[in-house]
Formats: C-alpha cells, structure tokens, sequence
C-alpha cells in the first residue's frame, strides 16, 4: 500500500544560530469553521514531508500555517487518488510563477476603457516588460515603484 501521511515542518532557528526542523500538530480550528485562532495564524518556513518509494520528499509552502495545511490536505487527497489508481493532477506540480508577459496580455484582456486608454497601458506595460528583461526581481520590483507613466513607446 502505498504511503499517503503527509506531514507538516517549520525550519525553525535555534539560539545558537542553527536551523533545525520541528514537526507542526495540526491545531483545532475555530468552532464556526473561520479558519485558525489568532495565537496560530503566523508566517514561518513551512515544508511539505511525504514519502515516495521510500525516499522523503519535501516541498516548501509559502505563506501562512493555514496555507501549508490546505496544502497538506490537497497533497493527500491527491496521494489517495494515486494509491486507489486514478489520474489527477499533483496540486504542488500545478504552482507555477506567472510570467510578466502571461499577465500584461491576462490585465490587458480584461481592461475595458474609452480611447487611448488601452493602447497606452498595453505600451507603457510592454516598455516596462522591455526594460525588465534580464534583472532580478528585486530590481525590478525596484523600478516599477520608481518609474513614471510614459508616452506610447515603440517595441523592444
């Protein structure tokens, strides 16, 4: 039978300065069903352990302790899917980052506006998309903070 026990670890920084793991108890949630209590609604380093022909596999979980426990109930429910011999996509093999040219064209397919407005920000979003090619994330975030609306500008 195939192993479905996924368990939940927070990378915890000791005293010392060294990072250990701690298993995470599953903390009772609030009787009308409203997610945690306040004292476990915390951010922290959170990583998925389930095992796989015998080998721990890990996957980090970003955000709170209530998404790293959604994440665990979808990642057995998608083990006991497996186990009982179904095809169903893997909920973690499924989160990829957005690219910055998949959300100008999803933005601009939503944006409804009266004359220029939509080529103007379908211009100014691709001359940002231009000089944002090659750097960091953080630089770009960065730049985006700092840099003006322009006029239309040619493409890169």
């Amino acid at each position: 039978m195939a192993n479905r026990k996924v368990s939940i670890i927070e990378k915890v920084k000791r005293e010392d300065g060294t990072w250990t793991n701690l298993r995470i108890k599953i903390p009772k949630a609030k009787p009308n069903g409203k997610g945690l209590y306040l004292k476990y609604r915390r951010t922290g380093k959170y990583y998925l352990l389930w095992r796989e022909g015998g080998q721990r596999r890990y996957h980090p979980v970003p955000g709170s302790l209530s998404d790293a426990i959604t994440a665990k109930e979808q990642k057995e429910q998608y083990l006991a899917s497996v186990a009982k011999s179904l095809k169903v996509e893997d909920p973690i093999e499924g989160r990829t980052r957005l690219t910055i040219s998949a959300a100008i064209d999803e933005f601009l397919s939503t944006l409804i506006g009266r004359g220029n407005t939509v080529p103007l920000y379908g211009s100014n979003l691709r001359q940002f998309q231009c000089s944002t090619s090659g750097f960091s994330s953080a630089r770009v975030l960065a730049a985006a903070r700092c840099a003006p609306l322009a006029a239309p500008a040619q493409p890169c």
